[in-house]
């Protein structure tokens, strides 16, 4: 929430949704083409679901409650996935805690898919394992709290974040070397 200098009004932002737009820009058109499955239909779920319908990228949504499922995604124009069965999507975001996963079916997760966990704790989740053992490209929590915290200081400051500051105290900041011992992490820089 921000004050407006002068007028006193103040203005929410949510930084989820930016955030996962500036991180669906790894997708491949390909990706893009194939849409997304969004799994869950709580508050990020939201966020998550606003991103797509703002790039213009088919979505389904697939919650363990269909009545939830199907109120989000005519929220936002998206249909229900009753199933995870079925074709494969270019995308799969992750809203649930990982317990919360379901099981996603053999084939559901391949190298030409984009999978992105809005969980940051841990860092590699039933998904984004089942995603590198596959290589497809992955988009971890951290990532997404990193891309929040750059435009929550955007908002605050009004100038550009320095990522590579903030990057660098966040992964020193988390679980103390977890980002160093993973195969996501070790060898990339902070910067």
């Amino acid at each position: 929430v921000l004050r407006a200098a002068g007028s006193g009004r103040l203005s929410g932002h949510n930084t989820d949704w930016l955030a996962i737009v500036r991180l669906l820009a790894r997708a491949t058109p390909s990706q893009f083409q194939r849409g997304a499955v969004v799994i869950g239909a709580g508050g990020t779920a939201h966020a998550a679901c606003f991103a797509l319908a703002r790039l213009g990228v088919r979505f389904e949504v697939y919650n363990r409650t269909r009545d939830k499922a199907a109120q989000l995604a005519a929220q936002f124009g998206g249909s229900v996935r009753e199933s995870l069965t079925g074709a494969a999507p270019g995308m799969w975001l992750s809203t649930v805690p990982p317990a919360a996963l379901p099981e996603l079916p053999a084939g559901a997760v391949h190298a030409d898919q984009l999978l992105l966990e809005l969980v940051y704790r841990p860092l590699l989740t039933p998904l984004l394992q089942a995603g590198l053992a596959h290589g497809a490209t992955l988009v971890t929590g951290i990532d997404v709290l990193l891309e929040q915290g750059l435009a929550q200081y955007e908002l605050f400051t009004g100038r550009p974040a320095p990522r590579a500051a903030i990057a660098n105290a966040l992964f020193q900041q988390y679980n103390a070397g977890e980002l160093t011992r993973s195969p996501l992490y070790a060898s990339k820089p902070l910067s």
